[in-house]
């Protein structure tokens, strides 16, 4: 009797302890700037892969994704939120990402972007993202992310709201449901992660065409904010604990302890220095890949004075300096330009 009794208290505390919850103070840590993580998926264009995702229970499970083939795809690190370039379009976050992603099937392509987030002391709200040029897409209402405490059990559902895909010119009507349905231990690469699962269940009505589209996605949270993401799901998987799909992803917490905001490669210009300036000043900027670029100087009318570079360059930081022997004293303007990028800022020469 003693025996089973203990077997019965073993059982129940592997159970308890498997079943985490994440708080405030969990978000907090891991979004505090300063903190890094590292994403890595599967090949995009591989073969189809067999994938264990369980099913909503009350009991422990544990999922296994170790010996899938990933590969690093990106780093990213939580940023002061004033210093993202459309910090001013998200007037509510306190938390920006800071992503730098690569090796995403585009060649040499590389990209940059920022999420805009507020952490409250209940909520992880999404406002929107951006890349250099733009601030897209923006939510207005922010899109709810999480709730705190986030646990087995915890549920919540999103609004309809309406999304204008141009062109073909079709509004999208979508709701959304999440369910944190199961608890137990993940096994990535890295090790062994107790865990919670999130399970979202997705509704879109287009119009004109009034076509229903319902999907499902699946998403494994640590304490620590690892995570692993499975997005899309179809009908006809639904039922499903192990379905087929074409790839999916995770992110470990935590990343190469010299990764800043200022070492993250991007296309960018920077404000030329010094400025005022009398004869020389100096103009940096960078490129997040290989790339034709033209840097010009223009005058008040954007009519061009002197081209300082036209030619193709590698991806890197660079520094030009520049002479105004020759122009009078009065505003210019200096212009980056590559295949995606576009960007000007004024100068001023002084006497």
């Amino acid at each position: 009797m003693k025996t089973k009794l203990l077997l019965i208290f073993f059982a129940i505390s592997a159970m308890v302890q498997s079943q985490i919850t994440l708080n405030h103070s969990d978000y907090q840590n891991a979004l505090d700037p300063g903190s890094t993580y590292t994403s890595y998926a599967t090949p995009f264009e591989g073969p189809t892969l067999s994938v264990f995702v369980g099913e909503p229970s009350s009991s422990a499970q544990n999922w296994d994704f170790s010996d899938f083939d990933f590969s690093q795809v990106g780093n990213g690190v939580s940023i002061d939120p004033s210093s993202a370039p459309f910090y001013s379009t998200f007037p509510g976050c306190n938390v920006v990402m800071s992503d730098q992603a690569y090796n995403w099937g585009y060649g040499e392509d590389t990209l940059h972007s920022w999420t805009y987030q507020e952490l409250t002391s209940d909520q992880l709200l999404l406002h929107g993202l951006s890349d250099e040029n733009e601030a897209w897409p923006i939510y207005d209402p922010p899109v709810v992310q999480a709730v705190m405490p986030f646990t087995y059990g915890t549920t919540w559902e999103t609004d309809w709201d309406t999304t204008w895909l141009f062109p073909p010119d079709i509004y999208s009507v979508s709701k959304s449901e999440y369910l944190v349905d199961a608890f137990g231990t993940m096994t990535l690469p890295a090790g062994n992660y107790s865990c919670l699962r999130l399970t979202g269940f997705h509704q879109s009505i287009s119009y004109p065409l009034l076509d229903t589209l319902y999907t499902k996605n699946y998403h494994w949270y640590s304490n620590d904010l690892t995570e692993v993401h499975i997005t899309s799901v179809y009908e006809e998987q639904f039922d499903l604990s192990t379905i087929e799909i074409g790839a999916f992803s995770y992110v470990k917490a935590g990343g190469p302890a010299s990764i800043s905001e200022n070492n993250l490669p991007r296309t960018a210009l920077s404000q030329n220095s010094p400025n005022p300036f009398c004869v020389n000043t100096s103009i940096s900027y960078s490129l997040s890949k290989s790339q034709n670029v033209s840097l010009t100087i223009m005058d008040i009318t954007g009519k061009e004075v002197k081209n300082l570079v036209s030619e193709r360059q590698a991806k890197g930081s660079y520094s030009i300096d520049f002479s105004a022997t020759g122009l009078n004293p009065g505003t210019y303007f200096y212009q980056l330009k590559t295949e995606s990028y576009c960007k000007s800022r004024k100068m001023t020469i002084i006497r």
